[in-house]
């Protein structure tokens, strides 16, 4: 029995879950050429064997189709580009709160290889979009606060912090930058669903072994 024709279909159901759709979500046609394009994309990242399944494109479009949409969706509903500068940190309320100083967002930009690479090849330009990823970690616990003039002892409080900044996908303008995200996710999305197909073909590797 030949397994790949299962694969493909583990692959396809996998794309299809974890881009948020069921089994009768219908998405609208998007471009030819970008749906083979992420198509191959995706045969390449979790199984280059795949080209020798029979009309696996056929097979793909569907979820691939959902989750190029999903992705384009998400794209839409990113907040506006938020400028990160000295003179900036001083009255955003978010770029203070994700910088303790302005020294050390100066330094985050200037030292990141993206940015350097990005005003090496552009010597002209003066400003960069570039993505801004961090993990954000919430904690509970107690400390003192003030309720009016009154000064409360063990009040619950919720501190959050951020680690591992990281940016990404640096070009010249906004809409460009979108779509950087965009393709960052769909790359994300196939990294995740190899990491599952695998657990799931060790797990029944397992089983049948027991047996």
């Amino acid at each position: 029995m030949n397994p790949r024709p299962t694969f493909i279909a583990m692959a396809r159901a996998w794309l299809a879950r974890l881009a948020g759709s069921g089994p009768s979500a219908t998405a609208p046609r998007c471009d030819p050429a970008l749906l083979r394009q992420a198509i191959e994309q995706v045969v390449d990242g979790v199984d280059p064997r795949l080209h020798a399944v029979l009309d696996y494109v056929r097979k793909l479009t569907p979820a691939v189709e959902r989750t190029i949409t999903y992705f384009i969706e998400c794209g839409q509903w990113l907040a506006a580009p938020v400028e990160f500068s000295a003179r900036r940190w001083a009255s955003v309320p978010l770029v203070r709160t994700l910088f303790a100083t302005a020294a050390d967002l100066q330094r985050f930009f200037s030292d990141d290889p993206g940015v350097r690479a990005y005003f090496y090849d552009h010597p002209l330009a003066d400003e960069v979009y570039i993505g801004l990823g961090v993990t954000r970690h919430e904690r509970h616990g107690f400390g003192v606060a003030m309720s009016g003039e009154v000064i409360q002892r063990e009040a619950p409080q919720t501190v959050i912090s951020f680690s591992d900044y990281r940016l990404f996908g640096a070009c010249d303008n906004e809409q460009q930058l979108r779509q950087n995200i965009e393709q960052r996710g769909f790359g994300f999305l196939i990294g995740e669903a190899l990491e599952r197909i695998v657990e799931h073909q060790s797990s029944a590797h397992g089983r049948e072994h027991d047996k």
